[in-house]
Parts: structure tokens; sequence; C-alpha cells
């Protein structure tokens, strides 16, 4: 059976008008920088010694996606703000480790980054998983302000330059320190795992990402870069969803990577739009849907189709306009918030909506596809996902 192949897939679909102006300009470096953002700005602008600037300009990746996820400078964020940061430096530092070191060394002259210790013992005994360094930074946050002088700006920054200079150290000195073998044995990646949010996902290897690539391969609109971190076990699903979330961004005529339509009004466009594409799909290539259903377990699918019929039951059918609240009640009790904080959390939002609609005429067709047997189903390779 065909698949969708990879060149098909959503790497240069669409663009926002200020990649195409910067791609045929000089002016990358200014649409990359975002000098007009007070975040982005606090990082560049602020006076700091050579070495702590390099270390900056490293982490600005991490930065930069901050600013475009609008993440509220607010200490009831700044534990999640810090946590990620760390990964991302620890990402780093595991994939660059000799880059990483020199950034390190350089960066512990002008700051007080060498904190696992302290992290280490933070945690009393129990072992270093995200939950558990996020809880010990969740603290951290709500007790952590900016110092005299220093602007909410300057403080998340330089908080992100501390954290992820701390977890380079954790992916390449600890390794070597006595003090911290209990602390690195179970210190994990858990970049990609579906425990984790999308906003995560992104964050955490955005150091990595960038290294040794020219700005221009570095735009993407917010939305598009959370949708490709959505299916990290799926690959078939991905390249089967990705161009539903390039293809409308197109044709609600998105301009910039700060605007998306995502506010409450706009889901029933979302879902509607969704719909369409996932009926499309089961009509027009059934042996897609038949191959992405093959990346599930049975008992998954059967899961799935009981949420669905339960989301249809509660919408009286599948018109986009009765859908939203029931897949609203859906998304609350799967992820447990509802009401976005901000941009990032927004977009992360209809993507989860417009993810289910797409699978929702998929999954209340079964017997179609299934040819009244279910015997490829039965086959399908273990997997999961929207635990």
């Amino acid at each position: 059976m065909k698949t969708i192949p990879e060149s098909d897939g959503p790497s240069k679909v669409f663009r926002t008008s200020e990649q195409i102006a910067a791609e045929k300009s000089n002016r990358a470096s200014s649409y990359y920088l975002r000098l007009y953002d007070p975040l982005c700005a606090a990082a560049l602008n602020t006076w700091r010694p050579a070495a702590e600037t390099g270390a900056v300009l490293k982490i600005f990746p991490f930065i930069r996606l901050g600013a475009v996820f609008q993440v509220p400078l607010r200490n009831d964020w700044l534990g999640a703000w810090l946590t990620a940061a760390f990964y991302a430096g620890f990402y780093f530092g595991n994939c660059f480790p000799e880059q990483a070191e020199e950034i390190a060394e350089r960066a512990l002259g002008g700051l007080d980054v060498d904190r696992l210790p302290a992290l280490a013992s933070a945690l009393d005994g129990r072992p270093a998983t995200i939950e558990n360094i996020g809880a010990v930074f969740n603290i951290l946050g709500q007790n952590w302000g900016p110092n005299f002088g220093e602007t909410d700006h300057q403080h998340w920054v330089k908080s992100a330059l501390v954290c992820s200079v701390t977890g380079i150290n954790a992916a390449t000195t600890a390794k070597f320190d006595p003090r911290l073998t209990d602390f690195v044995e179970h210190l994990s990646l858990p970049i990609g795992l579906s425990k984790t949010s999308l906003i995560f996902r992104v964050l955490a290897p955005s150091i990595a990402n960038a290294e040794g690539k020219a700005v221009t391969e570095l735009f993407h609109h917010p939305l598009l870069a959370l949708a490709e971190v959505q299916y990290p076990i799926t690959p078939i699903e991905k390249r089967t969803m990705l161009p539903f979330f390039h293809r409308q961004l197109a044709i609600f005529g998105v301009q910039s990577e700060n605007e998306c339509p995502v506010e409450d009004n706009d889901l029933v466009n979302w879902v509607s739009a969704a719909l369409d594409y996932g009926q499309s799909l089961l009509t027009n290539q059934p042996h897609i849907v038949k191959q992405v259903f093959g990346e599930f377990t049975p008992e998954k699918l059967r899961t799935l189709k009981t949420m669905a019929s339960r989301i249809r039951d509660a919408a009286g059918g599948l018109n986009a306009s009765w859908l939203v609240a029931p897949l609203l009640e859906w998304h609350g009790a799967t992820f447990n918030w509802n009401e976005p904080a901000f941009y990032g959390r927004a977009l992360t939002r209809v993507i989860n909506l417009a993810d289910f609609a797409i699978w929702l005429p998929w999954l209340l067709n079964g017997e179609t596809l299934m040819g009244g047997t279910g015997g490829w189903l039965l086959r399908a390779t273990p997997n999961h996902r929207w635990n």
C-alpha cells in the first residue's frame, strides 16, 4: 500500500510573510532576533560579560520560542520555564558535549551556575525524573524574583541561562562527580514522550535543534512547531496530519508567527475543517487511514472509538457547531485545562481538538474500513497516545 511520502510532508508548505520576506532579502537575522519583543531584547541588549553573552546567544533559540509562545512572565509559570531550560541544556549537552562544555566553562566565570549538588540535594533521595525535577523548580520559581534593578524580562533570561547551563553540566561534567552518581543515574531524556506537554517538547530540544543551522532554517510558525511533535511514535499518523495544519494556516490567511485563529469562536472553523479533512481521507484514501490505525493497539482503538461515540452522542451528530462543547469537555478531562493562559497553550488546544475531529469520521466508520471482519485491525502493532 502507498503511504504519504516524506517529500509530501510539511517542511516547506506554509510560510509566513515574514519568512518569505526574510528569505528574499538580507533581513533574515532581524526577523529571527525579534528585537521588538521585550524578552528577546532583554537577551540581546542587556550589557553582560563577553563569556555570558556567548552563552546567552547559544540559548537564544530557547528564549525566542518562549517569546513566540508568549509565555506569561509570572511566578506561577517560572517553574515550568526553569524546568524546560534545564532540559534544553541537558539535551544540548548530550547531543553536542564538546560545544556544551565550552559554553559552560566560559559562562561559569560570570555566573553561579554550578548548582547540581543543590538540585540533587533538593530531590531528597527521590530519583531525578522530570516530574521530581519539575517539582523542585516549581518551588524555586515561587520564591526566585528579580535582583534589585533587574526587569522581569532580564530575570527570565538570566534564569533560563542559569538553568540551561546547569542542564549542560548535568549532561557532561556531572558524570565524573562522585557526589552526583545517583542523580545522573536516574536522569533521563523525556524529549518526545507523550506524557510531556507539546510546548515542553518544542522548548527542550530547541538549543540542540538550532546547532549548526542557518537562521532561515529556524523559521516555523509556532502552530506547526507544536504539531510536528504531537506524533512522537506514530510516523504515518504524523505524515497524514501535518498537511492539514499547513493547509489551514494558508486558508485562514495567517500572515505572521504572532497570529493564528485560536479564540473560542474560532474553534468551530477548526473542527469543521478537520471533520472535512478526516472524511475526505476516509473516502478517497482509506488505505492511509488503515495504515494510521495500524500504529495503534486494538485496545487503544477500542478506547478511542468509545470516546468518539460519546462525543458524537453528546453533540447529537457530527455537526461542528455542536461538537465543540463535548470536544472541549473531553479536552478538559484529558489535559486538565481548557482555558489557555497564553498563545502557546491556545495553539495547543487547537491542535488537540482538530486532531480528534479528524479522527472522528475514521473511528465512527470502522465497519467500512474493516471490511466486516476487522482482521487487519487485530494485527495492529503496539503503540500508545492520548494517555
